[in-house]
């Protein structure tokens, strides 16, 4: 019994980062289309990226939601996730 204890709480910690994993993806992803968006002049391509930037920052902060640990108060996560909220204030 005590061994299909430790193989459940195994991949309840592997789902808990993947989970981490998918949120900080989708963060970079964002900030990558910022970065796309920033470098065009072509409006339309512009528009698609801050777009696709605004959709995976909120993909992001939906999911954050549902992570059981304390990624919230990570260092590097606020960090990451204040420099994709500047990034789209200065192209919204």
């Amino acid at each position: 019994m005590n061994d299909d204890k430790w193989k459940i709480e195994r991949v309840f910690h592997q789902v808990e980062q993947g989970q981490t994993d998918f949120i900080l993806t989708e963060l970079e992803t964002a900030i990558t289309f910022c970065d796309v968006a920033r470098s065009t002049s072509d409006s339309e391509r512009r528009a698609r990226n801050i777009a696709n930037a605004d959709k995976g920052y909120q993909t992001a902060l939906h999911f954050l939601q549902t992570v059981n640990h304390d990624l919230k108060n990570s260092p590097a996560f606020q960090e990451t996730l204040a420099y994709l909220e500047h990034l789209l204030g200065e192209l919204r």
